[in-house]
């Protein structure tokens, strides 16, 4: 646990936390069967749209586990005569296998745009544009491919007093600017993160030293990550573009106490990546044919 000297930023989490989420108790034992006190917290997203995804993270120090899986098992039968899916997912869907409290053996996987498809004349994608712009149109067409593969906003992202909230991505511990473009499929078993095109990212703000090293924020660690894979496979492209694209992650907590019709098998969801790796490299020239698709219905 690291603490911060710097109060304004402390107080601002804390406004987002309560802007973006909200907080409940949770009566674990409902049925009265132990003979303990047993008792939660419910964190969940302050908005609903039908456009996203709605999360409910369940938080417990006190609970037994048989009672705590029944009362998760309650809300599951529950949920489905509203017409609603109830999964379980991971706090982070894209934990890296070099944090310490993730599995080393699991690791999200990096898929490469090949932007070098839909240049035109030797010119590189929207060009012309400084590069905030060009950031902003190059997240805006990766964001229709996701959504053309069925794929989800995480929440609602609120917006300051006076605007209505928006569907916009968003993750549970996490601040909107690291993680604002994670995405999950509707069939709940896959996730999609569209990193940030920028080449460096900032470290985080007042971290503390960690043996004589900056802490480095979740977004540069991704980015870094990412450098790493692209490196063994490229070694003579432009390093910059190679690092365009997406990561993509399985849901391993949905195991087939959960799965249903909805949710699809593992055959599909291999499918699924298989062919989103296919449109992303633009095999058949599906990612060139999308593009000239795309630019009639968004002048670029």
């Amino acid at each position: 646990m690291t603490c911060s000297s710097n109060e304004d930023s402390i107080l601002n989490i804390k406004h987002h936390a309560t802007l973006t989420h909200k907080y409940v108790s949770v009566d674990v034992d409902f049925n009265g069967r132990s003979d303990r006190p047993e008792w939660a917290t419910a964190r969940y997203h302050a908005y609903y749209s039908p456009q996203c995804a709605w999360e409910l993270e369940l938080q417990w120090v006190v609970a037994t586990g048989s009672i705590l899986a029944e009362l998760v098992s309650t809300w599951y039968r529950k949920a489905r005569p509203c017409g609603f899916q109830f999964l379980p997912v991971p706090v982070d869907p894209f934990a890296l296998p070099t944090a310490p409290d993730s599995d080393p053996l699991r690791g999200p996987i990096f898929l490469p745009l090949n932007i070098a498809c839909m240049s035109n004349g030797g010119k590189g994608i929207f060009h012309g544009y400084d590069q905030d712009i060009k950031a902003q149109k190059l997240k805006h067409f990766q964001q229709s491919i996701i959504k053309r593969y069925g794929f989800m906003p995480f929440s609602v992202m609120a917006k300051p007093s006076g605007y209505p909230p928006s569907p916009n991505p968003s993750s549970s511990g996490s601040s909107p600017s690291q993680n604002e473009e994670q995405y999950v499929h509707c069939s709940g078993g896959m996730f999609v993160l569209i990193e940030d095109s920028q080449t460096t990212s900032p470290t985080m703000k007042e971290a503390p030293f960690v043996y004589g090293h900056k802490k480095k924020s979740a977004s540069q660690l991704r980015k870094d990550y990412i450098a790493r894979q692209t490196s063994r496979t490229n070694q003579h492209d432009d390093q910059h573009w190679n690092k365009i694209g997406f990561l993509w992650s399985w849901n391993y907590m949905l195991s087939k106490k959960w799965r249903t019709s909805h949710t699809g098998d593992e055959h599909f969801q291999d499918k699924m990546l298989a062919d989103f790796r296919e449109f992303c490299s633009n095999k058949d020239d599906r990612l060139k044919e999308y593009w000239h698709d795309y630019k009639l219905d968004n002048p670029v």
